[in-house]
Parts: structure tokens; sequence; C-alpha cells
């Protein structure tokens, strides 16, 4: 876990934490301090300057940040003490540094990079019952002291623990981007677009074989709990693997189907389905599962009498999880299906969501356009718009 500054609601989120880890969860702190240093430095009259996401450390900043590094973990150590059931905090030789040295002819200085995580001297802690805590400055196998990026440790940190997760506490300008779950692909190229160092350092442990990478809003009350403990979360996960499943309908799911569909029907979204229509058609339908639960649902209807058309229907996504993009993974797990059953030609019919199909290369056709046998069981009274959407493989 790594923390990006003892200040704001930070404080808010120690009592969590202490209660996860009086639950037994193995909590690795990484003591970000990158606000006071930079303020430290102002007061100092010194500037800061930066190579790419580095700050590049001067041995008159070093001392200045020894100092605020100082500070901020005393006051940590104190946030963790102030309890009938204090935790203890370790700190020890966890991480081997060396110099980063000249890159393209900057010589950076007293700015170090990990060169060892000591992992059994970590975990050795952790048995112990206690929080190890690292921070930016750290020891070079000759003495020297570098100051190193707290992101950068945090994952290797977690990459030599092996461990199941990682979570960025961060300010809210590092949390732009919105909640939700995002795949590998996903975030590299929101990352491209936002420039963002933690989304760029997720990437990495993502990359390095670490399952969930979190991107927290420090500021967020109960934030840590409410990632960890609900299955739609509050920040941002990166993972490398699928986070959600697709699979084909089975009786057992009705109530689960009936449960996402009817809310929509209320509201008008959908056309009413009785238990019994779905039953009949419920090999045509396929869902699909965060952590699993079924969070949606959508069915394939081949159309009587024409082979190479279908119609996309019951297209819904619990209100919980409609900001994850589940939708457009239905559609293309339908769209799949409809090309390997070599059907060319994709109908959808909706009355309030006619621009959400548009953006994802529906077109608008007339009710003529449909095959006979659904034009004769069309609802005219209901007047739903008609769309179709030719595929390609």
């Amino acid at each position: 876990m790594a923390g990006q500054a003892f200040e704001g609601n930070l404080r808010a989120q120690f009592e969590d934490i202490r209660l996860l880890h009086h639950l037994g969860v193995n909590i690795v702190w990484i003591m970000g301090s990158r606000p006071q240093i930079s303020k430290a430095l102002e007061k100092n009259n010194l500037t800061a300057e930066f190579s790419g996401l580095r700050r590049v450390t001067s041995s008159e900043q070093l001392d200045v940040i020894i100092d605020a590094t100082n500070r901020q973990k005393t006051l940590l150590e104190a946030q963790f003490s102030a309890s009938k059931t204090p935790v203890n905090i370790t700190q020890g030789s966890f991480v081997v540094a060396r110099p980063l040295g000249v890159l393209n002819g900057l010589d950076h200085l007293n700015t170090g990079v990990v060169r060892k995580i000591n992992a059994p001297a970590i975990q050795d802690q952790l048995n112990a019952n206690c929080i190890p805590l690292l921070t930016a400055l750290n020891y070079s196998l000759t003495g020297d002291i570098f100051n190193c990026s707290t992101e950068e440790i945090a994952v290797e940190t977690a990459v030599a623990l092996k461990a199941d997760k990682l979570i960025f506490l961060a300010d809210s300008k590092d949390c732009e981007i919105e909640a939700g779950h995002l795949s590998l692909s996903q975030a590299r190229a929101l990352s491209d677009s936002k420039d963002s160092r933690l989304m760029k350092r997720a990437l990495r442990a993502c990359e390095l074989g670490i399952e969930r990478i979190h991107i927290l809003d420090v500021s967020l009350d109960g934030a840590l709990l409410q990632e960890l403990y609900t299955r739609e979360g509050v920040g941002i996960l990166i993972s490398n693997d699928d986070y959600y499943r697709i699979r084909a309908a089975e009786l057992a799911d009705i109530p689960d189907i009936l449960s996402i569909l009817e809310p929509l029907e209320d509201q008008g979204f959908l056309v009413a389905r009785s238990r019994e229509a779905i039953e009949s058609q419920i090999h045509h339908y396929h869902l699909i599962e965060m952590d699993s639960k079924v969070v949606g649902c959508a069915a394939l209807i081949p159309y009587q009498g024409c082979n190479h058309s279908a119609e996309l229907s019951a297209l819904a996504i619990h209100a919980d999880y409609r900001q994850q993009s589940l939708g457009d993974q239905l559609l293309k797990h339908i769209e799949a299906q409809a090309l390997n059953a070599h059907i060319t030609d994709l109908f959808a019919l909706t009355t309030q969501t006619t621009h959400w199909f548009v953006e994802r290369g529906f077109e608008l056709v007339d009710v003529d356009a449909l095959p006979e046998s659904r034009r004769a069981v069309y609802n005219a009274e209901r007047n739903s718009k008609c769309l179709k959407k030719r595929l390609r493989a």
C-alpha cells in the first residue's frame, strides 16, 4: 500500500487500515511525502527540478528532504499509535538503493532507484504482526543516502513479495479517471492520454505480475473498505486478468435475469417479459458476472425464416454497474456469437437508448427492414425505433 501524503483525509483512512491489520490483512506501508517535500524546498528557497517523473536531488536538497521525510514519518507513527490497540510500525533496511546516475547528460545526483528489495526482512515483520514502513530515503551498499520514488518502491516491493494487491492512496488530482475496472489495454490507452505517473506505475506493476492494482482518492471516507469489500468498489481497478466473465445462461439464472430486467421494464426502457417467456428462450441468453454475481444480460434471438438475421434483445446492466462499460463487453460478445452463427444482420429495437446503439455502429432503419416474421409481432403502440448493424468478421 502506497500512501501519497499525510494531510487532508489520509488521517480518516488510518482507522480503516488499523481495522484491516487487526483482521489479519498483511500491509506494507510505503509513505509518500511529495507535497511535504515540495513545501519544505520552497520554504528553503530551493528550486525543485524534475527529469520525467523523478526529482533531481542535490546534496542541499537532500538535507531538506531528510528533515521533511522524518517529520512525516514521526507524524504517521503517532497516528498508528493513537489507539487502545496500537499498530506496530517497523523500519529497517528493506530497500537497497543505487544512484540513478547520468541520463541524457543530466546528473541526477542524490536521486536513486531501487536495486533490491529485502523481501525476507519485510516478511519477517509481517509474520511478527507488524506493518513495515518504507520511505523515499534509502541507502546504497556504500552507505550513501538516496531519494527514491515511492511509487517505484511500491511496485518493486509488491513484486518482490508477490502481493495480491497494490493500492495507491492518491490525491484527487491523480484520480481524475472515472472509477471502475480497467483492463490492461484500457489502462495503457488512458495512460497515454492522461500522462498520469500513477497510471504508469500501475501499468508497470500489472505487467510484472501483480493481479490487482487500485488507485483510490484519499479524500473519500471509507475508500479502502468500500474498494476491498464491495463488488463495485469506489476507485480505479487495473487488472491483467478478466475481472468479469461472460457465459451462457441457465434455468437457475432466471431470478437474476428478472431482477435486472424488471426495473428497466417498469421505467419503459424494455418491453415486459414473463418468467415463462424467458424460460422458453433461456438458451439464447448470455450473462456477465463480476465476482460470481450476475450483473448484466443480453439475448441473441434468431429470426425465423431468415438465417442471416437476428435480434439483440434484453440488453441490460444492473444499476450499480453501469459505469464500467459492461454493456459494451456484452455487445461485443453477442456480435461474436452472431458471427459464429453466420449472422450478418443484427437488429435492435429500443424506445429510449437509440443514441447508445448508434454510437456503436448501428443505423436507424425503417420497421419494414425487419424480417417478415418479426414485423408480424411488432408492437406499433410501443413505437420502438428499429436499428440495424451489418456485422463483419
